[in-house]
């Protein structure tokens, strides 16, 4: 594996952590507006469950070419 291939892997992990994160927080808000109580402990490893999950299928899918053929909006 060279450098280029090696950047982009990470970079791509990073996007689906981030996007990962980005459902754990709506999953939260979801919870607390439905006024179900979750555990701290709970709440923190379904989010790194998540974003590492998130993050797995980025990097080892092509996220970039299933988003670029995505119809416009």
């Amino acid at each position: 594996m060279n450098q280029q291939s090696l950047r982009r892997l990470i970079k791509r992990f990073i996007f689906g952590i981030l996007a990962g994160f980005f459902v754990a927080a709506i999953y939260w808000s979801y919870s607390t507006y439905f006024h179900a109580s979750f555990s701290l402990i709970y709440g923190i490893m379904s989010s790194l469950f998540l974003a590492i999950f998130f993050g797995l299928i980025a990097a080892l899918t092509d996220l970039d070419n299933l988003l670029d053929n995505l119809p416009p909006l």
